[in-house]
């Protein structure tokens, strides 16, 4: 018998805050799925995560992207 997951026992990432974009950025890594799947629900933070990169790149820091591509729309 299959049993459902609560909503509740899911993961959930916390909005995401300039400290952890600044070290991802640092370390030239990505957001985790659990952030990226936060991304997806969350217009701000999806666009936060866009505004940042931009703003970043602008001052000379080169990173992948932090969402993959093809998660990029808010």
């Amino acid at each position: 018998m299959k049993t459902r997951q609560d909503a509740s026992t899911k993961p959930r990432a916390e909005h995401l805050s300039s400290d952890l974009l600044w070290t991802l950025v640092k370390s030239s890594r990505r957001l985790d799925q659990t952030y990226v799947q936060h991304t997806n629900v969350c217009r701000d933070c999806c666009e936060f995560v866009g505004d940042f990169s931009r703003d970043a790149r602008a001052l000379g820091f080169s990173f992948p992207d932090l969402l993959p591509i093809v998660e990029q729309k808010c």
